[in-house]
């Protein structure tokens, strides 16, 4: 097996990192904190985070999304076959969704 350039080494080191700090966070108290108060909730957009349109304390737009980016990389998708771009994983009494379009959109819901 070849080995690794220094010039490759240098490319991969942001995405090991985000691996490293996204893996390290889903098996966190603060994770776990925050995956408390989401259930919760019946339903969290969060769009409705981001605009103060609902307010849940202890929960910021921030660490919503932060826990929803991690569940979706160390987890894995399925493709709802109804709604192109559509990914949902079912994890601890949840369901988290993630619709891909022009940008991306996160929400939750208790199963």
């Amino acid at each position: 097996m070849k080995k690794m350039s220094k010039s490759l080494r240098k490319s991969l080191e942001p995405i090991l990192q985000r691996d490293s700090l996204l893996r390290s966070f889903f098996e966190s108290k603060e994770f776990n904190d925050a995956l408390t108060i989401i259930k919760s909730q019946e339903r969290i957009d969060e769009d409705y985070l981001a605009y103060n349109i609902k307010k849940i304390e202890g929960l910021s737009y921030e660490l919503f999304n932060r826990v929803c980016n991690s569940v979706f990389y160390v987890l894995p998708p399925v493709e709802d076959p109804t709604m192109r771009s559509h990914y949902t994983i079912d994890y601890n009494g949840l369901r988290f969704n993630l619709l891909i379009g022009q940008g991306s959109s996160h929400w939750t819901e208790r199963i």
